[in-house]
């Protein structure tokens, strides 16, 4: 009876095992089987396209606008709207340096060039697109596609910025909390 029980219990322990190891396999089958449904996502350098936006024509045009608008007012004795002009140029200037060496978000570079991003994914095959700085964990189902140079390309960008650009890959950006360590020590003193 004994021997019968345990026999019993050993071809049930056997069975559970062989099916076990079959699920195992079956999954991993399926892993390999699914490589074409990774997920993928477009991921872009905010420094690059930064960079690549403040050297372009467009953002010319919008300086000299303001300078334009500038030297309008003062002939006009406009000194509130004169002084607000004064003010914005050496601002644009800061967001700038912050957006084009650290990873300060680019929202307002990115409204541009809004209506393209569509085509790039399409033509990827991209589920997402998003800033390269903003992750913080990718499960291996995740295929991550560097869609940089696709999106500069709607700003023109020069052979001289594109040695730029192919130069900042090989550079680390400047942490944000050393862009803004003047106001993070004025929030935070003990940060020091």
């Amino acid at each position: 009876m004994k021997t019968r029980v345990f026999h019993l219990m050993a071809g049930t322990l056997s069975i559970f095992f062989s099916a076990a190891i079959l699920i195992i396999s079956l999954s991993s089958c399926q892993k390999v089987e699914k490589a074409d449904d990774l997920i993928r996502v477009g991921i872009y350098d905010t420094r690059v396209i930064a960079l690549v936006y403040y050297r372009s024509e467009a953002h010319m045009e919008y300086i000299n606008q303001l300078k334009k608008e500038r030297n309008e007012a003062e002939k006009a004795g406009d000194e509130e709207k004169v002084a607000l002009l004064e003010r914005k140029g050496p601002g644009l200037q800061e967001l700038a340096h912050k957006q084009g060496f650290s990873t300060l978000p680019i929202p307002g570079l990115l409204e541009k060039i809004h209506d393209s991003l569509p085509s790039i994914a399409k033509r990827l095959n991209l589920d997402v697109i998003m800033n390269k700085w903003e992750i913080a964990y990718q499960a291996e189902e995740v295929k991550l596609v560097d869609v940089t140079k696709e999106m500069i390309g709607f700003f023109n960008p020069s052979e001289e910025t594109y040695r730029i650009v192919d130069q900042m890959a090989e550079v680390d950006p400047v942490p944000l909390v050393e862009i803004f360590r003047e106001d993070v020590e004025t929030w935070c003193p003990e940060y020091r």
